[in-house]
């Protein structure tokens, strides 16, 4: 709530334009950071970088949607920056500042610290400021409305906006394998099982000690993506550095037509995955499958948990240049026509869509921005001192995100 504290004085089209700017902003400093820090990454043009984070369909949907998904890049950037540095502790402290998504923050500092236990020296003392603020906004009764309020939202879908099958995680595969329904004690079960499973896997991974801290990072990002059990497309923005910087690393592999081969399949798989959360906005099922060609990806280029420097070190640098040039040229024009369409998309599909289903319905059409209940919730609270998840501040937003308050009875 506190981040919107500038946004609450004033009306909501000035504050999601202000939203959105900083949002480029805070992207772009993002990119900027990776590019600095990391030799490989910085090899990459800075057009193309730009060009390819702009056509990440997670990122796109993110400034269309005024989402603070950008905000939780820049601290995990920050946090790698941190942690390739050495210092564990302020990795932590930006960790611990991303808990305003804490199914994310919580499951991504928990696999790190198996790698660096002082990052928790930092994460611990931010994470109980924050829940002391959290209480001294709302009060207690206020703190713990926020559960069942939750826990509403699941149960109802809120209108089809919450639905098991639409996440990009394990929790949507499972639902799609088994054929359940939202409510499917059998998916879920798979889904806690599976999740468990890969968490184990991933924490038994990183803790090896020859493994890199890139390594650990990559892999404690994909798998807390994979295991959170709330994820929206947006919030696969976080995967950023880690297709970047697997992208950009070296290949094992001698001069020559085996190299030749590595960079045709960085372009593959970089082009796969952009397909696939393209595609998944059209076909919902498709949104659990990135994970696919990331994994692969992963264990291509970091076998045995390597470190990228010593990757670096047997690649000559006639051929790093060579993989870079031809790699760009192609995943330029990648990255020009999945910017386009994914555009095009949201102006020529997804809206008119929007449009046509309300005046089918006889609905009114809503902002459908997710920067708006958080407008609204923080506005209501710091300006006048109400609760946001109170049924009458619920009932207000309904109004402006959807245009109209949702019958309890028909959530969808």
């Amino acid at each position: 709530m506190l981040i919107f504290l500038p946004f609450t004085y004033l009306s909501y089209l000035p504050a999601y334009l202000l939203w959105t700017l900083l949002n480029f902003a805070m992207l772009g400093l993002s990119l900027g950071l990776l590019r600095k820090t990391f030799a490989e990454v910085g090899g990459l043009s800075p057009v193309f970088v730009l060009l390819a984070a702009t056509a990440f369909t997670p990122v796109v949907i993110a400034l269309m949607h005024g989402q603070d998904s950008i905000l939780l890049l820049l601290l995990i950037t920050l946090s790698l920056i941190a942690l390739e540095g050495g210092h564990d502790v302020a990795a932590g402290v930006a960790l611990g500042l991303g808990l305003f998504k804490f199914q994310l923050a919580l499951p991504l500092t928990l696999i790190l610290a198996v790698k660096r236990p002082r990052l928790l020296l930092g994460f611990a003392p931010v994470a109980a400021l924050l829940a002391i603020l959290s209480v001294m906004l709302m009060g207690w009764r206020g703190a713990a409305g926020y559960v069942p309020f939750v826990l509403h939202l699941e149960k109802t879908g809120a209108a089809g906006a919450i639905s098991a099958r639409g996440m990009a995680n394990l929790r949507g595969l499972m639902y799609w394998l088994s054929g359940g329904h939202d409510g499917s004690v059998f998916a879920l079960t798979l889904t806690i099982a599976g999740s468990m499973a890969v968490l184990a896997i991933a924490m038994w991974q990183v803790r090896k000690p020859r493994v890199s801290i890139r390594f650990a990072f990559v892999a404690a990002v994909v798998t807390t993506m994979l295991i959170s059990y709330h994820l929206n497309p947006h919030d696969l923005t976080c995967l950023v550095p880690v297709v970047l910087l697997l992208f950009a690393a070296p290949v094992f592999a001698a001069p020559g037509a085996a190299a030749r081969s590595g960079m045709r399949a960085d372009v593959i798989l970089l082009v796969s995955i952009y397909l696939l959360f393209f595609g998944s906005l059209l076909w919902a099922w498709l949104s659990p499958w990135w994970c696919v060609p990331v994994l692969g990806w992963i264990y291509w280029k970091f076998p045995h948990g390597h470190a990228a420097e010593d990757v670096t070190s047997r690649f000559p640098v006639f051929m790093m240049s060579f993989a870079v040039s031809n790699k760009q040229v192609w995943l330029l024009l990648a990255s020009l026509l999945c910017a386009a369409g994914v555009w095009l998309y949201a102006d020529r599909v997804l809206i008119p869509y929007q449009i046509a289903e309300g005046a089918a319905h006889n609905r009114p059409r809503g902002n459908f921005s997710d920067l708006y209940p958080q407008w609204m919730g923080a506005r209501e609270l710091l300006l006048h001192g109400r609760d946001p998840y109170s049924p009458e501040v619920t009932h207000e937003i309904q109004e402006g995100y959807y245009g109209r308050a949702l019958d309890p009875n028909k959530p969808g």
